[in-house]
């Protein structure tokens, strides 16, 4: 390797070690051997003259020049692939699209609607990655990620609004009729409720009633981390689910599900797209978004009347 290219490969390295904690995650990550990620890291320690993470038995932190370096080899990286990516691509939408986010978000949203834009540019290869872990953008050279920011949350990347993040309390007809409508959020003890909950095992929900938090405990009859398989449960009258509203919405409309306590509710943020490479310089990413804006736009509709409604 030349030296510019031995420096630019232990950025990558650095920039993904940073982000998984430790040489072993990162190997996977980079397809290198643990041993040649770990005497990269050294090198460029060596290089630099400075100590870029604190090593503990388990995880590697990083030291505060580690994030500034950081900050400084993430800027750096972006403007290589958004340049590389320009020279290859211009304005076409062609190449290669990589795209991150929830299983519950694409198969609510995007799986019936991909094939159709997978036809329409055919020169376009999409790697899309319905993992549940939160990949950095830049070391894993992600092109638009959706994600949750919460209350307050910001971000270093640029982000397009999709969809509020608000949850309810819902059950069907048929399981009110049996177990009783709860007239107040301490009547939910006695009730069958069911969760979603990943990655942690807690049964209980913290919500707001108006501008005071309270929180919901009780045993769990089903518990799973699928929006879909929580969705079908509440559905067929298992128990009491605490849905996002853009799952439960088309239900609540139909009369298939009822809003229970609708003063309850479990504001979890903003469902964004999240880029780092501006939409007027990559064709392949402003197509992309475009499109999941049009693939959102009537959900996005629907849950900002119903909060409007319920002057949320």
């Amino acid at each position: 390797m030349t030296r510019r290219t031995d420096q630019l490969h232990q950025m990558r390295v650095f920039s993904a070690v940073a982000q998984e904690g430790n040489f072993a995650k990162a190997a996977i990550v980079m397809n290198l051997p643990a041993s040649s990620v770990s005497k990269t890291i050294g090198q460029l320690e060596a290089r630099l003259g400075a100590v870029l993470f604190r090593r503990t038995t388990r995880h590697m932190v990083l030291t505060d020049e580690g994030q500034n370096y950081l900050r400084m080899v993430r800027r750096v990286l972006q403007e290589i692939d958004v340049t590389e990516d320009r020279l290859r691509t211009g304005d076409e939408v062609r190449g290669t699209l990589h795209v991150t986010m929830p299983v519950a978000f694409s198969e609510r949203f995007l799986s019936a609607q991909l094939p159709a834009f997978c036809k329409k540019y055919p020169d376009l290869m999409i790697d899309f990655d319905t993992d549940r872990r939160y990949l950095d953008l830049v070391s894993h050279n992600i092109d638009v990620a959706v994600r949750t920011l919460s209350p307050g949350q910001d971000s270093p990347f640029m982000a397009q609004e999709l969809v509020p993040h608000v949850n309810f309390l819902v059950a069907s007809p048929d399981y009110l009729a049996a177990a009783g409508t709860p007239r107040q959020f301490e009547d939910l003890a006695r009730h069958r409720l069911i969760y979603f909950d990943w990655p942690r095992k807690l049964d209980k929900w913290q919500m707001m009633l108006g501008n005071k938090t309270v929180q919901v405990e009780s045993q769990a009859v089903f518990r799973t981390n699928s929006y879909k398989t929580l969705n079908e449960c509440a559905l067929q009258g298992v128990g009491i689910a605490n849905l996002p509203a853009d799952y439960a919405i088309t239900h609540l409309r139909s009369g298939a599900l009822v809003h229970i306590l609708p003063e309850l509710k479990e504001n979890r943020g903003r469902r964004v797209a999240l880029y780092h490479q501006r939409r007027s310089e990559s064709a392949k990413t402003d197509a992309f978004l475009r499109f999941l804006e049009e693939a959102t736009d009537t959900h996005r509709a629907a849950v900002v009347a119903y909060l409007n409604d319920l002057g949320a």
